[in-house]
């Protein structure tokens, strides 16, 4: 039993089955704010225990309210991959607590007598116009990467779940990177809610180390080879493209190292697949595109590089948040050409890191070079 979590007043029960003895600072702010009833918006780095935040309150709330097998709480994820992982945490949590989930990843799904949802934005909406789940008995909704639901065209299905489910719900929105402008759609959906940040610049850098290095646009894959060798570790490589994880794959392939591809135009069984692979360690490399920043929790993985830059500053932040999670340290590289320089700048800059351009040995700078401020 943790003993550190009584302090919450959770059930004995659910107590058992915490893993570890002291809450992270994210579920320590959630499990207090909880207690209020009052609607939340959450914002803390990847790896830093968010799930855990919301699972344990309304596992704790559902064994409490001695009524079970009604729907009582939401769970909204924008990916299947993020399903599953959900899934799996919440069975961990609940084991013997006599809570009953559901995923809604296949056709055939029992939804009677069921406690708690976890499903994809557009899924839930679909089944709940279509009259398939009756939501209004919901008391508690959870949106988790908030940022990636209101800013990814899931609007519409997030206004019918809030709309279909019981006006006197509380609800949770939570997201390594909450901007502005997803704070202001979500005013129209929240009710007096209190904002918990966690996410200030030290806990971005955390445990991971950043860097940087600037390539010739001809050598940029051969500095990859080169550290992947170097690293000699398991790596979470990123491109921005279906089409660049083929290329970069079959090219570290063909270098005699081994990579698999992960991208949404793989089927989802055959991703998940992958996904345990390289969890369990069987695959060493894994080049993905931004469906793997978001979903993929490996808690010791020591190596993330980002073969090309992503187009969104949260992207950065999610893929990075690969690594370093959980406590252990981790490496994140970025390869910058000089097309890539004024976008690095943006990066940095709003995240407020200080990272530094180096040049490898071996690969000294030919291309032509603007003038940047270091």
């Amino acid at each position: 039993m943790s003993k550190n979590f009584e302090q919450f007043n959770l059930e004995s029960k659910l107590l058992k089955n915490i893993p570890y003895q002291n809450p992270t600072t994210i579920q320590k702010r959630v499990l207090q704010e909880f207690k209020s009833n009052k609607d939340i918006i959450a914002i803390s780095k990847s790896g830093t225990g968010k799930t855990a935040s919301y699972i344990l309150p309304i596992v704790d709330k559902i064994i409490k309210s001695k009524s079970k097998h009604i729907l009582r709480a939401l769970i909204v994820v924008p990916t299947k991959e993020l399903v599953e992982q959900v899934s799996a945490m919440l069975s961990l949590y609940s084991k013997n607590c006599g809570i009953r989930h559901n995923k809604l990843q296949n056709k055939k799904r029992e939804v009677d007598n069921i406690d708690i949802i976890i499903s994809t934005p557009n899924r839930l909406s679909q089944d709940i116009l279509q009259q398939k789940i009756d939501v209004s008995s919901v008391n508690s909704l959870v949106v988790d990467e908030a940022d990636m639901i209101f800013g990814d065209g899931f609007v519409d299905d997030m206004a019918v779940i809030f709309d279909r489910s019981s006006k006197n719900k509380q609800t949770l929105l939570l997201g390594a990177t909450i901007s502005q402008n997803i704070k202001y759609i979500a005013k129209s959906f929240l009710n007096n809610y209190r904002t918990i940040n966690v996410s200030n610049r030290l806990s971005l850098i955390g445990h991971i180390n950043y860097k940087a290095y600037k390539v010739d646009k001809r050598l940029k894959s051969k500095l990859l080879i080169h550290i992947l060798r170097s690293e000699d570790s398991q790596a979470f490589v990123f491109v921005n493209t279906k089409e660049a994880v083929q290329s970069v794959v079959a090219y570290i392939n063909n270098n005699n190292l081994s990579a698999k591809p992960l991208h949404g135009d793989i089927d989802f069984v055959n991703r998940d697949k992958t996904i345990r692979q390289f969890k369990q360690k069987d695959i060493d490399i894994l080049v993905s595109t931004n469906i793997g920043s978001r979903g993929v929790d490996i808690v010791n993985m020591p190596l993330v590089i980002n073969f090309e830059l992503p187009k969104k500053i949260d992207d950065f932040t999610h893929r990075c948040g690969r690594t370093g999670r959980a406590g252990h340290n981790g490496k994140a590289i970025s390869l910058l050409t000089t097309n890539d320089y004024k976008s690095f700048d943006n990066i940095t800059s709003k995240l407020k890191l200080s990272i530094k351009r180096e040049v490898m040995v071996g690969f000294e700078l030919k291309d032509y070079q603007p003038k940047i401020d270091e």
